[in-house]
């Protein structure tokens, strides 16, 4: 998939040629990546959101089939496409606009598109998580809350230039931040490295140290990672641009700690990765040091190179504004929040599946919803995988009997290999104590990363050990809040995000992802428990088939599409949402490009 191609994607939403430039520019794509043309074009400031196509939607469209024709699925996909996009996170919720965007093009061409969105939770997934914060001095009238997004929705531009293009092209204001982070170890919690942002155009700092033998051994130490960064960046650009030095990131490290360059600067390289790099990366994709050695380096390389010298964004308002605007052209009756799918019936025959609900607003009641030409997952994997499982089973003999048993046979193969995608725990606290912080206020920055000491031992470990916090007291055990207790031999980084109110003189929230220390209860404003995507080289070795243009592609089959961070290539995140859901929306052989 091209920028040009993005270009052609995004070109009804008034996302300009001089808007893509600009996108250009603020991602700084890589000589050594494909995707670079923009084209040429006078700006126009029109960068409006999808709200004028709701004229296009009034009242419910109703989808037809034609009973006669058994087989022709595509005469009769002339006529109408009605689907059902299951799950409302940043997939399902993307999928939807995409769909939706479409309706006067596919009206022209005769045909007729409907879209329902189905969410199990009560609310929209993308938001769900997120937390209403109370003011604590609300003005009469005023706004009683400010909302804190869970997860942390930060993106960095050069990895990011579908979700930017999406949310430029929805007329939401994005805001370059440079976020300066912090290093720091436990036990005691002690702060050995401070880098104030700019994705590498920035100069790093000393932390505040109380004696002249910490500043000499902080001073040397800066000058051992000054020596890994340029190493790694030169690792980083020969692989960019050759391909070559890859594999597992654990046997990557050992064996460029013996090369020339490697062995010249010693312990300083390995410290520098375990240190920085592990603690970066432990950040981005939330998993132990265990989980970040067994991942292929070249998701490293890719995600340093095409972000290097880019801004943070952030979306000042919220994730659910980003939800309404998503969701603007969507007719309120075609979204069923509460609405768990528990049956999914084919009928290849008719070309058509039919979904069986429960409401659990509505006394578990079941209802049954007909005629729907396509099925789109937009789950995780392993959700997934449960529901195409549902849907097999649903099959009866004479549907496995009939000329389209290559499909089913495809779709067993697709159930397993959702099974190759593994999923890691994440747990993020709100809440507000600074026992995460680092001890010297000088030192507390935007994102702040913790992990035990390199000397660190699992049996030496007591999560009530004394703390360096700035609170002055002890880590207590608190079962009621969760944590990664280092003890049980799995090394996390935890990262703690200071959110500043909108609203001044508030009391900032500390946002900690993947807690090592147990955080008193009576401090935690909300917990959430999650499940992010683990890369792995078995799920790289099949992501590719997830893209619709794949000549084994696994989408499409008797109508069943997958979309999700895990669809796409790269460390699983929110770029891989749009993208995979642009694939299977209007890219080759899409939804809309199987007429």
């Amino acid at each position: 998939m091209t920028l040009r191609w993005l270009e052609a994607a995004f070109s009804e939403t008034h996302l300009t040629k001089d808007s893509l430039r600009a996108l250009k520019q603020d991602t700084q794509i890589g000589p050594g990546q494909k995707e670079q043309e923009m084209g040429d074009g006078k700006r126009t400031e029109s960068l409006s959101s999808e709200r004028e196509l709701k004229v296009l939607i009034e009242g419910t469209m109703k989808s037809s089939r034609d009973p006669s024709d058994a087989d022709a699925r595509y005469s009769s996909r002339k006529r109408a496409i009605k689907v059902a996009v299951v799950g409302s996170g940043l997939a399902g919720l993307t999928t939807v606009w995409l769909l939706m965007r479409k309706l006067e093009e596919e009206r022209k061409q005769g045909r007729i598109v409907e879209v329902h969105l189905f969410e199990k939770a009560p609310s929209i997934g993308f938001f769900s998580n997120s937390l209403d914060v109370p003011l604590s001095s609300p003005k009469p009238g005023g706004k009683q809350t400010w909302a804190v997004d869970v997860p942390m929705r930060s993106f960095q531009g050069g990895y990011y230039p579908r979700l930017i293009a999406m949310y430029r092209s929805l007329g939401i204001s994005i805001s370059p931040t440079s976020f300066s982070y912090s290093f720091s170890h436990h036990i005691p919690l002690t702060t050995h490295f401070i880098h104030s942002g700019a994705s590498g155009l920035s100069i790093p700092a000393l932390p505040t140290t109380s004696s002249p033998f910490s500043f000499t051994r902080a001073l040397l130490r800066l000058l051992g990672y000054a020596l890994g960064y340029v190493y790694l960046l030169i690792l980083t650009i020969w692989y960019s641009w050759t391909g070559m030095g890859g594999g597992e990131v654990g046997d990557w490290m050992r064996r460029t700690g013996k090369h020339t360059w490697g062995s010249l600067i010693g312990s300083a390289w390995e410290g520098f990765i375990k240190e920085i790099v592990f603690s970066l990366f432990g950040a981005v994709a939330t998993c132990s040091d265990a989980e970040i050695e067994r991942m292929d380096v070249g998701l490293i390389f890719d995600y340093i190179y095409l972000t290097l010298f880019t801004s943070h964004y952030t979306v000042p308002s919220n994730s659910s504004s980003i939800s309404q605007a998503l969701l603007s052209a969507l007719p309120r009756s075609h979204i069923h929040l509460n609405t768990t799918i528990t049956g999914l019936h084919r009928s290849f025959s008719q070309n058509s599946t039919t979904l069986v609900v429960k409401d659990s607003t509505d006394s578990g009641s079941e209802r049954v919803l007909e005629d729907f030409t396509d099925v789109v997952f937009a789950t995780q994997a392993n959700q997934a995988k449960v529901l195409l499982k549902g849907f097999l089973d649903e099959l009866t003999e004479a549907d496995r009997e009939t000329d389209k048993k290559g499909e089913i046979e495809m779709l067993r193969e697709v159930e397993q290999s959702l099974g190759e995608f593994k999923y890691v725990p994440a747990i993020v606290v709100n809440h507000r104590s600074p026992i995460v912080l680092p001890a010297h206020p000088a030192d507390i920055k935007d994102i702040n990363l913790v992990r035990p000491s390199p000397d660190f031992h699992p049996d030496s470990y007591s999560p009530s050990s004394p703390s360096a916090g700035r609170d002055g007291k002890d880590w207590k055990s608190n079962t009621d809040v969760p944590f990664f207790d280092p003890a049980d031999g799995k090394i996390y980084t935890m990262a703690t995000h200071v959110v500043q109110s909108p609203v001044k003189d508030e009391s900032p929230v500390f946002q900690t992802t993947n807690p090592i220390v147990p955080i008193p209860k009576e401090m935690v404003l909300s917990v959430s428990q999650l499940e992010r995507a683990l890369p792995t080289r078995e799920s790289a070795a099949i992501v590719s088939r997830f893209r619709p243009s794949h000549p084994l592609s696994f989408q499409g089959f008797a109508g069943v599409w997958f979309t999700g961070a895990y669809a796409f290539k790269g460390i699983p995140l929110l770029e891989g949402c749009v993208a995979s859901a642009m694939g299977i929306v209007d890219g080759k052989n899409g939804i809309l490009d199987r007429d």
